[in-house]
């Protein structure tokens, strides 16, 4: 597995679309809303109020397979859309991806950072399966802090 940063706003929001609405009952992913892709389309490669987003593709034998975001500003990080297409799933991407992100935000000088994801979401057990640690639940997201020196936690909070 390859990961690369990417400014390909046709490869990364196909990633994300497909990577989490396979249209399948029985995916764990879910399903990623047309308004969510459409404001994704609208603000791709756009930085508001100081904000620059960085999209990962991971390919495998060149292949894409897999993306992530992450919105940056000064030592923080958002990161989210972490996906990968199913044909892919099970083969190490997720878990590439998360190592590269830590590697270039690092780079980048980022000390803080979460992750967000849908509460019980497949990406929920990935971060789990890494040694994120639980340390409190809430009712719709869940948010993975990330601390310097990659102590890992995880956090469940409420959408206001």
């Amino acid at each position: 597995v390859v990961v690369e940063l990417s400014n390909d706003k046709k490869l990364v929001t196909s990633l994300i679309e497909n990577g989490f609405s396979t249209k399948d009952a029985n995916d764990p992913y879910g399903f990623v809303s047309d308004c969510y892709c459409k404001e994704l389309d609208k603000n791709f490669g756009k930085s508001q109020n100081g904000y620059e987003t960085i999209h990962f593709v991971a390919k495998v034998n060149g292949e894409p397979a897999g993306v992530a975001s992450a919105t940056i500003k000064d030592d923080f990080a958002y990161m989210n859309n972490l996906a990968v297409l199913k044909e892919f799933r099970k083969m190490g991407v997720s878990k590439a991806i998360i190592e590269k992100m830590k590697e270039i935000l690092t780079m980048r000088g980022v000390k803080w950072g979460v992750f967000l994801t849908a509460k019980d979401g497949y990406p929920a057990q990935i971060y789990e399966k890494m040694g994120f640690t639980k340390i409190c639940n809430g009712f719709c997201f869940l948010v993975i802090v990330i601390a310097a020196l990659y102590q890992l936690i995880t956090v469940y909070i409420p959408v206001l």
